[in-house]
């Protein structure tokens, strides 16, 4: 069975339903379609404040509203990124802090 080229897959693809997985089908088929890899100011330009209350359990029936900086996971390369994060707003800055300082002591 001969090779489908990407070119040839994106115009098999217009045929598909919206609600199709591409990429699915593009590796059923053998194929690997490139993933655009944004630029990572970007990417972190979706960090963002959550708010977040837990359910109320047996243990903890009246739960707290907890805030936290939520790190979106980062693509950054075609196999490898990482994963996204929450960190508790009272130790964010901290946990900032040491990490550029980390950064900084290794010329990173």
């Amino acid at each position: 069975m001969a090779q489908m080229t990407l070119e040839q897959f994106e115009e098999f693809a217009k045929t598909l339903p919206e609600d199709a997985d591409k990429r699915k089908v593009a590796r059923a088929l053998g194929l690997e379609i490139p993933v655009e890899i944004r630029p990572l100011d970007e990417q972190l330009a979706e960090a963002s404040v959550v708010k977040h209350t837990p359910k109320a359990t047996k243990r903890n029936p009246n739960p707290q509203e907890t805030t936290y900086v939520s790190i979106p996971s980062l693509k950054l390369g075609q196999d490898s990124g990482t994963r996204g994060f929450w960190v508790n707003t009272r130790v964010a800055r901290q946990v900032a802090e040491r990490m550029l300082a980390l950064c900084d002591d290794n010329d990173l």
